[in-house]
């Protein structure tokens, strides 16, 4: 049985979603469906969900991760996808 603890923020008009399992993590920010995660042994962001090409990230914690994309969001109005994943390298 998977063991899974989801959490929610919500900053603005986003809602973050992120959960840790014994196979790794994962934020997800809604309403845009952009995932971050560290499946698949090395962590990445997806642009969209069922987005296979994997953008590698050097953020390695769900906590740095989590710290990075708040500070973003509080500081931006928009979301704009490769603004964030330069903020996560």
């Amino acid at each position: 049985m998977k063991e899974k603890h989801e959490n929610k923020i919500k900053i603005k008009k986003y809602l973050i979603y992120y959960y840790e399992t014994k196979r790794g993590w994962a934020i997800v920010i809604m309403p845009d469906e952009v995932r971050i995660d560290n499946f698949h042994g090395f962590p990445h962001m997806h642009y969209f969900a069922g987005d296979n090409n994997h953008k590698s990230i050097k953020t390695n914690t769900l906590t740095e991760a989590l710290a990075i994309i708040i500070n973003y969001l509080t500081k931006n109005d928009e979301l704009i996808k490769e603004d964030l994943k330069e903020e996560l390298k």
